[in-house]
This record gives C-alpha cells, sequence and structure tokens, in this order.
C-alpha cells in the first residue's frame, strides 16, 4: 500500500508508521531521485521495498510517475494537488493521511460514481463530507461537472482530443466514460446538468448544509 500525507511541508517519517510497519525494507530518497527509479527493481524473488520521499512536496507529475512504475510509496502532498489527482488516489487504492487533525481524507470519485451508475451505492461519510462546507461542495460538483462534460464530448470526439481540452491523459475515466455512452440517454443528461446549474445558483447565494446534501442524494435519482 502506498500512502500521502496532507500538508504544506514534507512530513518526517513517523507519520507513516501504520504503513512502514508493514514492510522489511523502506528506503528514503529525494524527490530527485524518483526518475532515477524503475520498476525492474522490484522482482518477484526480492523483498518489496517501500520508498520514502522524504524532502519535497509531491506533484501530479511526480505521482504518475511513481504510480506508472508501479512502485510502493509514501510522500507529503499539499491540497491543491489533492484536488487535482482524486481519480489516481481512488484507481491505485492510495491512503490518503490528514496530518492537521489525523483524520483521512475523501475522495470525490466513490460519490461521483454513485450518482451517474445507479448499481453503485452512496457512501454516507462521503455525502456527509462533500456537503458540509461550502469549499468541499463546490469542489466536489465541479469534479462532477468534469465528469459529465468528459463523457459528453467524447460522443462527438476521440479520446486524445477531449484529453487535450482537459490537459489530461486518458486513463481509466475515458473507459468509464465511453462505457457511459450507451447506459445515459440525453434526457438523462440535460437533467442533471439544469439540476447542477439550479443547485450552483441556489448555493451561490447562501451556502446550506442539509441543502446540499439534499441536492447530492437528488441528483443520484435522475
Amino acid at each position: 500500500m502506498s500512502a500521502l500525507a496532507i500538508s504544506s511541508k514534507p512530513v518526517s517519517i513517523s507519520e507513516f508508521k501504520i504503513i512502514t510497519d508493514k514492510y522489511l525494507t523502506v528506503k528514503e530518497i529525494s524527490k530527485e531521485e524518483i526518475e532515477t527509479l524503475t520498476s525492474s527493481q522490484e522482482s518477484l524473488f526480492e523483498e518489496e521495498v517501500c520508498y520514502f520521499i522524504s524532502n519535497s512536496l509531491l506533484n501530479k507529475s511526480d505521482l504518475d510517475e511513481l504510480v506508472k512504475m508501479k512502485l510502493k510509496f509514501i510522500g507529503t502532498i499539499n491540497k491543491n494537488t489533492l484536488s487535482s489527482i482524486p481519480e489516481l488516489i481512488h484507481e491505485n487504492k492510495i491512503k490518503v493521511i490528514k496530518i492537521e487533525d489525523e483524520k483521512e481524507d475523501y475522495s470525490p470519485w466513490d460519490l461521483v460514481q454513485a450518482i451517474l451508475d445507479k448499481t453503485k451505492k452512496m457512501d454516507e461519510k462521503s455525502l456527509l463530507h462533500f456537503s458540509k462546507t461550502d469549499n468541499d461542495f463546490r469542489f466536489f460538483m465541479n469534479v462532477l461537472e468534469k465528469d459529465i462534460f468528459r463523457f459528453l464530448l467524447l460522443k462527438v470526439k476521440d479520446q486524445k482530443e477531449v484529453a487535450e481540452i482537459f490537459n489530461e491523459k486518458v486513463d481509466f475515466k475515458y473507459k468509464i466514460a465511453l462505457k457511459r455512452i450507451s447506459k445515459i440517454d440525453d434526457k438523462t443528461v440535460v437533467r442533471l446538468i439544469d439540476l447542477l446549474w439550479r443547485v450552483d445558483s441556489i448555493n451561490s447565494k447562501q451556502f446550506d448544509e442539509e441543502t446540499s446534501k439534499r441536492a447530492l442524494i437528488s441528483l443520484s435519482y435522475i
């Protein structure tokens, strides 16, 4: 398992004790050394190594490289980076540790899935988390809107064109979006977008936690 701490500055390895205890070998490296690592360093005949990036905050490019090499790692990211990588965290089952209050953070991806895929169950803790404050709610709505518009653009453009528009890589999100094309009709999309805009209009005047929670639940019933 890999893990990321959320902090404005790099945290010590002691914050990751729950992770490091699972490995016989934890190797401390600098951020600059990431590019020297290769996936071939891990072998079926060697003990698994967990890399602790100690000297700097990691960005999305650093994480993309570590995930691409299928390495286990621990390090620190700030809140801005966290908001840009919800899918990466979800897909790779990366544990997120919030240093300020020692609580785990939440990824919006499961909640997005529950709204757009009726076979998925909405997680109550995620629902409460993303409807609790104006910032959390707006962050989630931005992720949801982006997912919907990605799906719509894939109806008329190829994956590479859409990825360029969103300045992102073609990954598992695109496979899921392509599957939705045959499952979500145009009327449902119009209703989703209409409700998204109405909710945004209401909350732009005055944020209300209960109203936001009901709005997310309503979206899951469309």
